[in-house]
């Protein structure tokens, strides 16, 4: 998982109301667009606002984790465990 858009490639799985069936869609899918039309032609829309702003802060907390565990590999790996 990179660090920018680590999450795009994730799949999830959006059910329609009207007729029960499953489309499967990533998250940087769900970023670009507000509706998703399942195989029978039934159209959703999706309120993703509070859904993008949820994933931003996710995305910014992995990309600090992510330099928190390449600071502390280069530390271990020059023999400064404790900084």
């Amino acid at each position: 998982m990179g660090a920018m858009g680590g999450f795009d490639n994730v799949w999830v799985e959006i059910t329609c109301p009207e007729c029960g069936q499953v489309s499967r869609k990533t998250l940087g899918w769900l970023k670009r667009h507000h509706r998703v039309e399942c195989l029978s032609g039934h159209v959703t829309e999706l309120d993703t606002s509070a859904f993008q702003e949820e994933l931003s802060v996710a995305e910014r907390d992995y990309r600090r984790l992510e330099r928190d565990f390449q600071d502390l590999r280069e530390r271990l790996e020059n023999g400064n465990e404790e900084e």
